[in-house]
């Protein structure tokens, strides 16, 4: 008897996208529990992009039932081209098209295109993006998220949603007919304290704050690294460093004029060495209440996280708007750790295992799959 076969839809860009991240972890542990499971990148090909320099780049699509069109999905880098099929990334392959024909399962993340939606294969879509994020994308007049959401939920092939955040299943069900709010998870063995040697570009100070969450439109650093501003008025032997950072009007002004005042270390855009930053880190600040991957990833890796009021996962939290108050949990959060850093290290881990562990989340996503395969 084969094993059942589950071909993930995502554009593949190791180490430059949450939603690839987390995709990769999702079919490596269901690979390990059973399953023939895989990635197929729905974006052209190198060689259908020198052929046919047409191809919308916005990933398009029509609602088979209405006509009406829309984006689907994340924004992605669909001005790149697919990988090879039989790319292997990490213990996880990518497939040519042909697999997702003989799928049981096909289960999108970025959405389908038009040859993915010609199989009308049953599929489950997982939204990777936070409702309001993707509301204020598309109000903003970007990619129409929020409407291929409303869409998606209608099409006849569509089984459930899927969100790795529970708290914002509520806002999700206003879209989705049916939706599931599973626990987050992160890799726990490539997410892990060890040693590092990173000098943050040869800027390392005494005290090492990192901020390295993804800006979006709903939540970014603005408020947290004004808050930093008031830590280091107090331990000026500090500096905070800045990662997925853009360069933009504001931002330029804010940042470079704490710059200037010797507040900051390294500012860069996406990293793919953020384990070693984290690990050479005493504290991570992060605006965020849930569990995104910088709270899974740098509490995975035994570094103190200071977050916005109402996140679960971590004993320093604070009104972000709040700047004194924040501040004084971010002194917390580094006196505790002055007082014993292995044991605020073990702490961390000990959150990470117990609560992002995808050995036991994953058995939510197999649950699923087996009542539906049945």
């Amino acid at each position: 008897m084969r094993k059942k076969r589950i071909v993930h839809v995502v554009p593949v860009t190791p180490r430059q996208a949450g939603m690839y991240e987390t995709t990769r972890e999702i079919v490596y542990y269901e690979r390990k529990m059973g399953y023939d499971a895989y990635i197929y990148d729905p974006r052209p090909t190198e060689e259908e992009l020198k052929l046919n320099s047409e191809i919308p780049q916005n990933n398009s699509a029509k609602c088979p039932g209405c006509g009406v069109s829309f984006t689907l999905g994340e924004r992605v880098l669909t001005n790149q081209p697919a990988v090879p099929a039989w790319t292997e990334d990490r213990g996880v392959c990518t497939v040519p098209f042909e697999f997702a024909k003989d799928a049981d399962l096909i289960v999108s993340h970025s959405g389908l295109n038009e040859q993915l939606r010609a199989l009308n294969k049953k599929y489950i879509h997982v939204a990777h993006g936070r409702p309001y994020s993707s509301f204020l994308i598309e109000h903003s007049g970007q990619s129409a998220i929020y409407t291929s959401y409303e869409h998606v939920g209608r099409q006849e092939n569509f089984i459930a949603a899927i969100t790795l955040w529970p708290e914002y299943k509520d806002y999700l069900s206003l879209l989705f007919p049916k939706i599931y709010a599973f626990d987050a998870f992160v890799d726990l063995n490539e997410w892990k304290p060890r040693h590092s040697n990173y000098t943050f570009g040869n800027r390392k100070a005494e005290i090492n704050i990192v901020c390295a969450d993804v800006w979006r439109l709903d939540k970014d650093p603005y408020h947290v690294l004004n808050a930093f501003r008031l830590f280091y008025e107090k331990y000026p032997n500090s500096k905070v460093h800045i990662y997925a950072a853009r360069s933009d009007p504001g931002w330029n002004c804010m940042i470079g004029k704490m710059q200037s005042l010797g507040m900051v270390g390294e500012v860069r855009p996406l990293v793919p060495n953020l384990c070693d930053v984290y690990n050479a880190a005493d504290m991570v600040i992060t605006p965020h209440k849930i569990a995104t991957r910088t709270v899974r990833e740098a509490l995975a890796s035994g570094i103190q996280i200071v977050a916005g009021l109402g996140n679960r996962f971590t004993p320093y939290t604070a009104d972000v708007e709040d700047l004194r108050a924040f501040a004084n949990q971010m002194e917390k959060a580094y006196l505790d750790s002055v007082k014993n850093k292995e044991e605020t290290i073990k702490s961390n881990r000990k959150i990470a295992e117990d609560k992002f562990n995808p050995e036991v989340n994953m058995k939510q996503f197999c649950n699923l799959y087996e009542s539906l395969l049945k």
